[in-house]
């Protein structure tokens, strides 16, 4: 009879023999052969199945992934070509940008609001310079798209205040609540005195996005501005102006401010 040793260590040896055999054929073709058949699709005449092709080459290198969705960027179907733009701006594809600066001019809305989007997540500061110029597009929610871009990139020239600054003078609040917002973001000094004038506003929405930018960008020149908004007809608007006041620590506040306490709105 063997010693047990022995057994044991035979049994070592076929443990690792079994751990070295080559991974089974067929394990090693699944996701090559899947692949392959997902490129096939790309080519349906189906488009939700080069949708479903798409979105299933996700995990696909980038090298190889590149032409492709360059391509289906010119797809014949909206959503794919949605698709295609979602994975290329994840993906920061900077050969993405010409297509999306086309869109921006596109007749489709859909197309202006994703071009707009796309662009923010791309990152690149050259989409700014085509972004401003196309801040006065004619459809509302195409330019909250594009001031929702312009608030997320960032030039070494900082040339898109200037144009954030500009439209606050949109004809539509929502837009010019936007673009308040976005100025907050920039922590940009030029906009503080545009912003003062924004406390007049017609909207006490405008006013209120206003009164918290103020208080975010910290310049006390702001005060004498937010301490007039304390008689303002909106409580939000009062109740922002008190808290900016606070932030700024603007000391000629403090009589107004007891005053308001005391005697009330």
């Amino acid at each position: 009879m063997n010693h047990p040793a022995s057994w044991i260590r035979a049994l070592i040896w076929a443990l690792v023999a079994v751990a070295l055999l080559p991974a089974s054929p067929v394990a090693a073709l699944e996701w090559p052969g899947r692949e392959e058949e997902q490129l096939k699709q790309l080519r349906s005449g189906s488009s939700q199945e080069r949708l479903v092709a798409l979105k299933g080459l996700d995990g696909m290198p980038l090298e190889r992934l590149r032409p492709l969705l360059l391509a289906a960027l010119d797809d014949a179907s909206i959503p794919v070509r949605e698709e295609a733009a979602r994975m290329a701006a994840d993906r920061r594809l900077q050969e993405a940008l010409p297509v999306f600066t086309r869109w921006l001019s596109h007749w489709d809305t859909r197309h202006r609001v994703l071009a707009a989007d796309s662009l923010a997540l791309l990152g690149s500061p050259a989409g700014i310079k085509v972004l401003v110029r196309v801040l006065g597009d004619p459809e509302q929610k195409v330019r909250l798209a594009v001031i929702r871009a312009l608030g997320q990139l960032s030039s070494p020239s900082r040339q898109e205040v200037p144009a954030l600054v500009r439209a606050l003078d949109d004809s539509v609040a929502s837009v010019r609540v936007a673009a308040v917002g976005a100025l907050a973001a920039k922590k940009d000094g030029r906009a503080v005195i545009p912003l003062m004038s924004a406390m007049r506003d017609s909207s006490s929405d405008v006013r209120q996005a206003s009164a918290r930018a103020l208080g975010t960008l910290g310049d006390a020149g702001a005060g004498p501005v937010l301490v007039t908004a304390l008689e303002d007809t909106s409580d939000g608007v009062v109740t922002v102006a008190m808290e900016s006041l606070a932030s700024l620590a603007y000391k000629p506040a403090v009589e107004p401010l007891i005053d308001l306490f005391h005697h009330g709105r």
